[in-house]
């Protein structure tokens, strides 16, 4: 069934403690936009996506006030299709179960072939990794038979980037049915290809393109597209697949390291304390990354955990950081300091200078589930922050934008502030390779891998998207070397790398 499209008109949002998000407070402009197939919505951390897909969804928080209009199939009487949303996680359920019962129509195959997943399974969901159990949360909502209006929040982080594609594929398949996809997303390295139009959010204000001409305002272009820009192609081929390779000078460039050094050698860690096999040397200012290859991550996790015991001296393995819902800010953060003996107010917003954020908010007064995925993401890596000694990081670049991510991967990579070793769990091949030093590839019985991000990308489960695309580098950066001539560009504006 073919829906019409959906129709933003003049909306303006104002939060308590934040303003107008939404819409420019001075001229009264609200936010004017047709969405339409599959749209992104993109921007920094704090622009106001998720906000807009609450506006959309008609379930804004509490205390908002709104003006404008949002014109849907269902707000517009015509009785057609629902507003829904893909949810970030399951129930606990058999996965046979997701595909049975009323307002259900027939899976996906093609999505739950490539999930691995028997539409037959009785296995429970609750014992399945979370990027799996996300990747089914999407295929049980596409299982939905009449939908007008979809909607997703950083959908794609959720999931292992091998699912990445089939995951997208299957949403261009629903909006070629008729669905209206709309996607706030900041992974635009594989959401890009996929989208019909990209609506960027700039102050307040919606700026939409259509995604073949679209060039950011606000963000870094994803690898992909700066590559090609340095190398003076021709803007329709940007996203095109080895349009990259079929450049002599790229396809013949080479990755290189870091070039950052790190410290010191802190400990070496014995197999049988780590439950590797072989000795691991861990260093002052290092950042380590653990990858399972087999989708084992509770290996993974467990290793890491070991590594940062092992670091820090201790015999108690630490816990990832996460943050409990329904739960003030200003208290959260008062208990942190006491369970950690920091001090009162040591808590401070300068942690979260490394992450480069401008227009995101944390109210110490809000819940932290009525804080955006990106705020708590930032509101994490801040409380981590203030507390010495090696970190423990679980997908710490998850629902922030490309700049943050880049921005943290920066950090990282060039030492730790505090000295302390880093060890980090991330499906994000891209923040993995310019974020660590070393990389720990686990893969079942075999012995694990060791080495540096340039020696070790290929093997990553999904290489770097450069990579993808026929180049041996990892980074834009490493197409700049002085055997590469840079060629006269044939578009101007600001270009991030």
């Amino acid at each position: 069934m073919t829906h019409d499209g959906i129709h933003v008109r003049g909306l303006r949002v104002w939060l308590p403690g934040r303003g107008h998000v939404l819409g420019e407070a001075t001229s009264g402009a609200g936010i004017d936009v047709d969405l339409g197939g599959v749209t992104l919505l993109v921007g920094r951390s704090g622009s106001g996506t998720s906000l807009l897909l609450d506006a959309l969804a008609g379930d804004l928080p509490a205390g908002a006030m709104v003006s404008g209009s949002v014109r849907t199939p269902a707000t517009a009487g015509s009785g057609h299709g629902d507003i829904v949303r893909i949810p970030p996680d399951l129930p606990d359920v058999s996965v046979r179960d997701l595909w049975v019962g009323p307002g259900r129509a027939a899976p996906d195959m093609e999505l739950l072939h490539a999930l691995g997943v028997s539409v037959t399974d009785t296995t429970r969901t609750a014992t399945l990794p979370s990027a799996l159990r996300a990747a089914l949360a999407l295929a049980a909502t596409l299982a939905r038979p009449d939908v007008a209006l979809l909607l997703g929040d950083q959908v794609l982080g959720r999931l292992r980037p091998e699912h990445r594609a089939p995951a997208l594929a299957a949403l261009r398949r629903r909006a070629q049915a008729g669905t209206t996809v709309v996607l706030a997303e900041h992974l635009l390295e594989d959401a890009l290809a996929a989208a019909d139009t990209v609506v960027e959010l700039v102050r307040g204000q919606a700026m939409s393109n259509p995604a073949a001409t679209w060039t950011p305002r606000t963000l870094p272009l994803p690898p992909q597209y700066a590559a090609a820009r340095l190398l003076a192609l021709p803007r329709p081929v940007w996203g095109r697949a080895g349009a990259l390779a079929d450049v002599p000078a790229a396809s013949s460039a080479a990755p290189r390291s870091t070039g950052r050094n790190v410290g010191d050698v802190l400990v070496r860690a014995r197999p049988e304390e780590s439950c590797l096999a072989r000795e691991l040397e861990i260093h002052h200012h290092e950042t380590i990354g653990v990858v399972a290859l087999d989708r084992d991550d509770a290996r993974a996790l467990d290793v890491a955990r070991r590594v940062v015991a092992i670091a820090a001296g201790r015999r108690v393995l630490p816990h990832p950081l996460t943050l409990p819902d329904r739960t003030q800010v200003r208290a959260l953060i008062r208990v942190w300091e006491r369970r950690h003996q920091l001090g009162r107010r040591t808590f401070d917003v300068a942690a979260l200078q490394p992450l480069r954020l401008q227009d995101l908010v944390i109210d110490p007064l809000r819940c932290t589930d009525q804080h955006s995925s990106g705020e708590r993401a930032a509101l994490a890596w801040a409380m981590g922050a203030v507390v010495p000694g090696p970190r423990l990081l679980l997908h710490p670049e998850r629902s922030l934008d490309a700049t943050s991510r880049r921005a943290l991967a920066t950090h990282l990579s060039a030492g730790p502030g505090t000295g302390a070793p880093h060890v980090v769990i991330s499906h994000d091949p891209e923040f993995l390779v310019r974020a660590c030093h070393r990389l720990v590839l686990l893969d079942g019985d075999a012995e694990e891998q060791v080495g540096t991000p340039a020696l070790l990308a290929p093997s990553l489960p999904v290489p770097p998207v450069l990579r993808r695309h026929g180049l041996r580098v990892n980074r834009v950066a490493d197409l700049r070397a002085p055997a590469l001539p840079t060629p006269t560009p044939t578009l101007t504006g600001d270009l991030r790398v």
